[in-house]
């Protein structure tokens, strides 16, 4: 993977992640330092990008069950431990 690469108008050595030429003191006329569009292309990438997606919706969802089973515990030992004498009905 190329990390390295040389201004086009100076032919300074910039890193990929460069938004100025270090020689020109000027901004690149890109938009973005990388794109990332042209190194996403081989397949070991995209399947690490989906796996790495699908175990994040994954902890999500399992996080989100574990808070609202704790939640509905703490609110069921505290409605169990009111005594409807002691509230004055």
């Amino acid at each position: 993977m190329v990390t390295q690469t040389t201004c086009p108008v100076c032919k300074t050595e910039v890193s990929l992640t460069d938004f100025f030429c270090l020689g020109l003191r000027k901004k690149f006329k890109r938009k973005t330092a990388v794109n990332f569009r042209d190194q996403a292309g081989d397949e070991k990438s995209k399947k690490i990008g989906i796996a790495a997606i699908v175990l994040t919706v994954i902890s999500i969802i399992i996080t989100v069950w574990l808070s609202v089973g704790i939640i509905n515990s703490i609110g069921n030992i505290v409605n169990s431990r009111l005594i409807p004498s002691d509230l004055g009905f």
